[in-house]
């Protein structure tokens, strides 16, 4: 991911063709040019941006309820 844009690799094509797109074509609802993202442990995608952050879910979707506070939620202060 770089700016607003991502690449998608294909494992069976070993392709990065007709990239890179847009994040918003990937999942919508996300902040453009976040500040960070991963992947937790429970397969959630965690994406920030200033004071907030997203919590995405499997089917690529913001979940309910979010952005949330990053200081208030994540770093509890």
């Amino acid at each position: 991911m770089e700016g607003s844009e991502h690449w998608q690799f294909d494992e069976l094509k070993y392709s990065l063709a007709f990239y890179p797109k847009p994040l918003s074509m990937l999942i919508s609802g996300v902040p453009s040019s976040p500040d960070a993202a991963f992947t937790w442990t429970n397969g959630k995608i965690f994406f920030f941006k200033g004071d907030k952050y997203w919590r995405v879910n499997e089917l690529l979707k913001v979940d309910r309820g979010y952005p949330l506070s990053k200081k208030e939620r994540w770093m509890r202060c």
